[in-house]
């Protein structure tokens, strides 16, 4: 998969979430803009073209364990 698009109208995801690398670069979840609640664990690793978590904001409920690693992040001034 090469983009999140196909999931812009999702509100809900009843079990896991993982975005990890698979050979090309992420730069946001915009597609998942959404999202309120991943009912099983959220795992983002591995994706240096991720600069932030931008179209997580919405996401209020994790119901399993959440890990984020890997991200290339910069300070904002």
């Amino acid at each position: 998969m090469t983009t999140l698009q196909g999931l812009s109208n999702l509100d809900s995801i009843y079990g896991d979430l993982r975005v990890s690398s698979n050979g090309f670069n992420m730069h946001d979840l915009l597609p998942l803009s959404r999202v309120t609640t991943v009912g099983g664990d959220l795992f983002i690793a591995a994706n240096n073209g991720l600069y932030g978590l931008e179209g997580l904001e919405q996401l209020s409920t994790v119901g399993g364990d959440c890990s984020v690693s890997g991200l290339f992040m910069t300070s904002q001034a």
